[in-house]
């Protein structure tokens, strides 16, 4: 009985979590994505804005988060509250550009400009008892006070994790390989972002489809949920 309460517990802190951060704009950007089809990596078209879906790849180095997770990119946030729905009390993220790999093929995603979607890979509320890990981030990235009750959110774009991409496709020389023909370099597809009316979406939410139980006959992937949740 003890571990169902944790578990409910643990849940609604991450639905309060998604609830206080999401807002209006980014529930539209999660409709997008779930409403456009997947493009297979090899049937990209440069020119065209596509959605692209597989494991992340490392193209370069890696970082490690606040809490020492190594990882391609993350955001990490410290808001006031048991369930972050104070105050911000320091943000700070970084990623670099990666690959992304399907069935079909491998494409570069250049992640400048794009809109974030991660879905929270650690949690850690802090209430009464010292946290030296967070209260160093917090220390770090601002000065303001540290409270005695905060929630700290770190969203992680591990290596080898599931994302979706939404982008407009281009073709890049990779830089190796011999050439196909005269003058030819080999080429690869890349997604970047298209500017405010073509603007690029990273998402690391599951599409894997779900049948709650109190919606049991409308099937959501956990964008739509959190979608649902956040209204």
């Amino acid at each position: 009985m003890l571990g169902l309460w944790v578990l409910i517990s643990v849940v609604g802190l991450v639905f309060g979590v998604r609830i206080a951060v999401r807002g209006g704009a980014e529930r539209a950007l999660l409709k997008r994505l779930r409403q456009m089809p997947t493009t297979r990596i090899s049937d990209g078209v440069a020119g065209r804005q596509i959605k692209i879906c597989g494991r992340i790849r490392a193209l370069a180095g890696t970082f490690a988060t606040p809490l020492g997770e190594e990882c391609i990119g993350y955001e990490a946030v410290a808001r006031a509250g048991y369930d972050g729905t104070g105050p911000l009390l320091a943000r700070a993220q970084t990623w670099s550009d990666f690959l992304v790999e399907d069935d079909s093929g491998t494409a570069v995603v250049r992640i400048k400009n794009a809109r974030l979607l991660l879905y929270p890979t650690r949690l850690r509320q802090m209430a009464a008892t010292s946290d030296a890990e967070v209260e160093r981030f917090i220390s770090q990235c601002s000065d303001r006070p540290i409270p005695n009750v905060l929630l700290y959110v770190e969203s992680a774009i591990r290596d080898g994790a599931f994302v979706q991409v939404i982008g407009t496709a281009t073709e890049e020389a990779t830089g190796s390989g011999a050439p196909h023909g005269y003058r030819e370099a080999p080429k690869r597809l890349a997604l970047v972002d298209g500017g405010p009316e073509l603007e690029m979406i990273v998402s690391t939410y599951s599409p894997h489809v779900m049948r709650p139980m109190v919606l049991r006959n409308r099937p959501m992937d956990q964008g739509a949920l959190d979608a649902l949740v956040a209204d």
